[in-house]
């Protein structure tokens, strides 16, 4: 496994925001789940293949086309805020605003997920999901990333990304690894 900034700045160590190499991909999780959503025929075949089973209440209406144009808008919002969060720019919402608890607040219950976090866009019913630890110096290290498209989080989506959070944090405590420097010198 291996960890690298997901955007370039003057020193390794000023990102805040960095992402997991899985040694089975060649590229980094958070290029991979931004290529995703940004592919049309992705997105619209994600899309069509849970439409017969979402919540109509919460898609009241929404056509597949309708939500995956959606998604394709809300991504680039997305990648907006993230890079402005990564830079500190004034007005805007800073990572720890964007990357909330992943179990809001029920940390008495999930005490060992403490560090577990999810983003989404600053958007009413938004539905892209990036999934990240928090490091002791305050560096995101995502993990992950999906569509959410139930109330819920509930499918083998999910499954995924929770393993993967477990997966690498039992690598991290096994590296010793906590924060920025320790990625850089893995």
């Amino acid at each position: 496994m291996e960890f690298c900034p997901i955007f370039e700045t003057a020193n390794e160590s000023e990102c805040r925001l960095w992402a997991v190499i899985y040694p089975e991909h060649k590229m980094n999780i958070f290029d991979i789940c931004y290529d995703n959503w940004t592919n049309d025929v992705f997105v619209r075949s994600f899309v069509k293949e849970r439409f017969d089973s979402l919540d109509s209440i919460f898609f009241k209406d929404a056509t597949i086309s309708v939500i995956s144009d959606a998604i394709l808008l809300e991504v680039e919002k997305f990648a907006d805020e993230l890079v402005k969060a990564n830079e500190r720019v004034e007005g805007c919402r800073s990572l720890d605003q964007l990357f909330r608890r992943l179990y809001g607040n029920v940390e008495s219950l999930h005490f060992d997920h403490d560090d577990e976090r999810k983003a989404r866009p600053s958007i009413q019913g938004s539905i892209l999901r990036l999934y990240a630890i928090l490091l002791d110096d305050g560096t995101y290290l995502v993990t992950g990333g999906t569509i959410k498209l139930y109330k819920a989080m509930i499918g083998p989506e999910f499954k995924v990304e929770f393993d993967n959070l477990k997966r690498v944090k039992v690598f991290l405590k096994a590296h010793g690894i906590s924060d920025v420097q320790g990625l850089i010198e893995k």
